[in-house]
């Protein structure tokens, strides 16, 4: 996904008001997760029921287990965690 299609994605997908913090996070998970993951995911139904607590949770837990058991990498536990800090600052 190039980064025009992940901001597109947000833009389409969210319908409630976001900071600019708020909407970079956003950018950058659905483009790292890709459209279709972030489109459908518990963190965009959360959102736009109003409930940013919610969403502020599932972004950490966004990128799918690599592999049984094994948990996801550091790195990218680490992303999830910038765009948790992003996204909860003003």
């Amino acid at each position: 996904m190039y980064k025009r299609q992940a901001y597109n994605t947000v833009t389409d997908k969210i319908k409630v008001p976001l900071t600019h913090n708020q909407f970079v996070a956003l950018i950058s998970l659905a483009y790292d997760i890709g459209h279709n993951k972030f489109a459908t995911s518990k963190i965009v139904k959360c959102l736009n029921t109003g409930d940013y607590q919610c969403a502020t949770y599932f972004m950490e837990f966004a990128e799918v287990v690599k592999q049984k058991g094994m948990g996801v990498s550091n790195m990218l536990f680490d992303r999830r965690v910038a765009e948790v800090s992003l996204f909860s600052s003003i």
